[in-house]
């Protein structure tokens, strides 16, 4: 879970809470989309609470109720890393250094704390976009964070551009891909890891979805993923925080391990 120093979010009297985004809302592209395993949404009478979960847990709503059963048996991992050890043998140290100073990325240290199921759950069930930013509520107390806040708490650069499709105005897809795999591409298509043709820009995208974005099946390159490589390669500075947070609510619609846990 996530320690004292994330915990302490901004007053959020002043702001007035929207619905949260729908899934279909926070829908990548339909061409990257994985396909997701369907699931019953239950009615909010229907939703028992576990005895060791209703002490922590305080869940307001029948949307919160729900969105508590679609994930409570779930299986919560701790957040994976890449092995420096293991970089520095293959000699992508440098390298993968190179780009987090480009990036701004310098601060982002993936926490080595373990996970907290019962904090993931409540933070999972209870975010609402608000004005520039996201509320949540954790141990009957409402916190609110802006994007640049949330940002600089996950350590990237304070001064970061926190929309990707703003910051990378210039990227197409249809143009870049054939750049990175050699692929002529017309109409929709499925971009996969193993086609991108530069290993640093293969083993980038393994540790994007290892760590910013994790899921079961890392192979696809999701539109925002594509986007993060854009930028690497042009070296444009851009916080992944939005695109972090919209991956971490797919958890709902998917039924593998929950593991964005240690960045909550």
């Amino acid at each position: 879970g996530g320690s004292s120093s994330r915990s302490q979010g901004e007053s959020s009297s002043r702001y007035t809470p929207e619905p949260i985004p729908t899934l279909s809302m926070m829908d990548y592209e339909d061409e990257q989309e994985e396909q997701a395993e369907p699931q019953v949404e239950p009615h909010a009478e229907d939703v028992d609470m576990d005895d060791e979960d209703l002490a922590y847990l305080n869940l307001h709503d029948e949307c919160e109720r729900q969105a508590y059963a679609l994930i409570k048996n779930r299986r919560f991992g701790h957040t994976k890393t890449f092995d420096p050890e293991l970089l520095a043998k293959i000699g992508m140290d440098v390298d993968f250094a190179n780009v987090w100073s480009a990036l701004g990325w310098d601060g982002f240290v993936p926490a080595e704390e373990f996970c907290s199921r019962i904090l993931t759950i409540q933070f999972l069930c209870t975010p609402q976009e608000v004005d520039d930013g996201i509320s949540f509520r954790i141990f009957e107390e409402e916190h609110y964070f802006s994007w640049k806040t949330r940002s600089t708490h996950l350590g990237f650069n304070k001064r970061l551009p926190i929309s990707l499709e703003k910051a990378c105005c210039g990227f197409n897809r249809h143009k870049f891909w054939p750049l990175i795999s050699g692929q002529v591409v017309t109409g929709k298509f499925m971009p996969r890891r193993n086609e991108i043709q530069y290993p640093t820009l293969r083993l980038i995208h393994k540790w994007l979805t290892i760590i910013l974005f994790p899921r079961d099946d890392d192979r696809p390159v999701r539109n925002d993923e594509l986007i993060i490589l854009y930028a690497m390669v042009n070296k444009i500075r851009i916080s992944p925080v939005k695109a972090m947070i919209r991956q971490w609510l797919t958890n709902f619609r998917t039924m593998g391990t929950i593991e964005c846990t240690s960045l909550i």
